[in-house]
């Protein structure tokens, strides 16, 4: 069997499960179909099926089938992300951005810290850290990694609870759009090869800085 069979069979198996578990088992006002998706991804991931059948899991998740997949994924997210901005009061954000700052710093930093704090205990441990990172760069990592808000599955979780085009939506929908952002920004900094662009890259942010 080629690639691109295996490529459909792994398609039909990613979309079908989920929701014939969701629809047979009618888990709608307990476990709503993203939240069976995630959990099926879990199922179909390296950690069980892996395990227990790691013939069967190389197979249908080869490396040629899992950057397909990635792919989609990644159009998906990208997807919601527009929905998002799309259904995200502008106006409204701007006329509240005092309250959404303040309530965006506070849900970013506190996940931030604690795992900031965790990643410097695990730090100390050799193993943690790849040969190309640099301490620093582990630690905020991970402080963010913890951070993150699952803005997809967010605007799904809103509109199954009705609550997307609400002012109460709205306001979770404003505070989660700013710490992605926020997020997504400064993860792209830490990753940054910082031998070869850094210093140059400070440079660049503290004229910008300056320019204002």
């Amino acid at each position: 069997m080629g690639n691109n069979e295996v490529f459909l069979l792994a398609i039909l198996l990613v979309f079908s499960v989920p929701y014939l578990v969701w629809r047979l088992a009618r888990t709608e006002y307990f476990a709503p179909l993203v939240v069976v998706q995630i959990i099926t991804g879990i199922v179909l991931g390296p950690g069980l099926v892996g395990a227990l059948y790691p013939d069967y899991h190389a197979f249908l998740f080869s490396e040629p089938v899992a950057l397909s997949l990635n792919g989609i994924a990644l159009w998906g997210v990208v997807c919601f992300v527009w929905l998002a901005g799309i259904e995200l009061d502008v106006g409204s954000a701007w006329l509240h951005r005092r309250e959404t700052g303040i309530t965006a710093a506070l849900a970013l930093s506190v996940p931030l810290l604690a795992g900031a704090a965790v990643a410097t205990g695990m730090s100390a441990y050799a193993g943690w850290i790849g040969a190309g990172a640099l301490r620093w760069q582990f630690v905020f990592a991970v402080g963010m990694c913890c951070a993150v808000t699952a803005l997809p599955v967010l605007v799904l979780l809103l509109d199954k609870l009705a609550i997307l085009r609400e002012p109460l939506g709205q306001r979770i929908l404003r505070y989660a759009s700013l710490d992605d952002i926020a997020i997504w920004s400064v993860l792209a900094i830490i990753l940054m090869d910082w031998d070869r662009m850094g210093r140059q890259t400070l440079y660049l942010i503290a004229f910008v800085a300056a320019s204002f």
